[in-house]
């Protein structure tokens, strides 16, 4: 399970975060980097008993040199002959320019190839959006401000709504935090918060644990991702990588971004 969202601070800093939850003890991303595109790639299988068979696919979360950013949260694997809604993250971030052009981009999407239900964040510094895709659907909810989403899925029909303790007490703590937030470190703060213990944000459950804490951060077109695979709760290093896409591409710049990246 995860928590994520993004808040624009300003009209030249915006932020997407994401912890990512997984069963597994031990978990290394698996990242893809292109001209054009920074992610961390999305799995299709979570448990510890998996750890031996890993399924990358899609995006987990990542970035374009449009100024892009996003991620998504795991809801169900329904519909059973549907896609991993990772490949969602993928497809925004590679057809889309900005929030508006990927959510068309992904409801065109969707009718071809329907979605296990995920819920994805985007932002693009001018605005944040909550997008719930489910089968051949998507609902969305955008704000100027600040999103946050966790995993389960209220756009829908109140059919669809239910939600374990752990997804609403986290997505109402996470929302709380993040309304009255006004830096980054506010947000480092929220991702390593106990509002509800054990099932915080930072989640120290054992069957779901945090494994991995990202931020993206826009400031003043300078993006820079800050990453741990560490409890939140539990580290203030977070390694700072300016993404290597973009203006900022070259060979150089990729080695060190794959040599500094917490693995």
């Amino acid at each position: 399970m995860c928590t994520t969202g993004a808040i624009v601070l300003s009209k030249d800093e915006y932020i997407l975060f994401k912890n990512k939850d997984f069963g597994k003890k031990q978990f290394q991303d698996h990242l893809v980097l292109e001209e054009g595109l920074f992610g961390a790639s999305g799995t299709e299988t979570f448990a510890e008993q998996d750890v031996a068979k890993e399924v990358f696919s899609g995006l987990s979360i990542g970035a374009n040199s449009h100024g892009l950013f996003g991620c998504d949260s795991h809801v169900s694997y329904e519909p059973v002959k549907a896609a991993n809604y990772d490949k969602l993250v993928e497809v925004a971030l590679r057809d889309a320019e900005d929030v508006d052009s990927a959510v068309a981009v992904l409801k065109e999407h969707v009718r071809e190839k329907p979605t296990w239900a995920g819920n994805l964040v985007l932002t693009d510094g001018s605005k944040t959006a909550r997008i719930e895709a489910r089968g051949t659907e998507l609902q969305v909810q955008i704000d100027l401000h600040s999103i946050v989403s966790t995993n389960h899925q209220f756009l829908f029909s109140s059919d669809n709504a239910e939600a374990s303790a752990s997804s609403s007490e986290r997505l109402n703590s996470a929302d709380k935090r993040l309304s009255k937030a006004t830096s980054i470190d506010e947000v480092f703060a929220l991702l390593a918060s106990h509002d509800r213990g054990d099932t915080g944000v930072c989640n120290h459950q054992a069957e779901l644990k945090t494994v991995y804490s990202y931020v993206l951060h826009s400031k003043n077109g300078i993006a820079t991702l800050y990453v741990s695979n560490q409890q939140p709760c539990e580290t203030d290093k977070y390694h700072a990588l300016e993404l290597p896409i973009g203006s900022n591409w070259n060979q150089t710049n990729v080695a060190e971004f794959q040599e500094s990246y917490p693995n």
